[in-house]
């Protein structure tokens, strides 16, 4: 399953960093984390690619 959006956190010199996470509704992370200022949206159009491991194992078990 894919999400609309891709997001990852983002540093105050404006690189990203960490795991690229999943979002239905760009408020909350398919695992659970508060998306706020630091966070960026990567993409927007269910195509991108999720390596958070948590995100992904909940999409798994959403679907089953």
């Amino acid at each position: 399953m894919k999400t609309l959006y891709t997001i990852q956190r983002i540093r105050k010199d404006d690189t990203l960093y960490g795991s690229i996470h999943g979002s239905t509704d760009a408020n909350k992370t398919i695992c659970n984390f508060d998306i706020d200022h630091n966070w960026y949206i990567i993409n927007n159009t269910f195509d991108g690619e999720i390596t958070c491991k948590k995100c992904l194992k909940n999409l798994r078990d959403s679907s089953s």
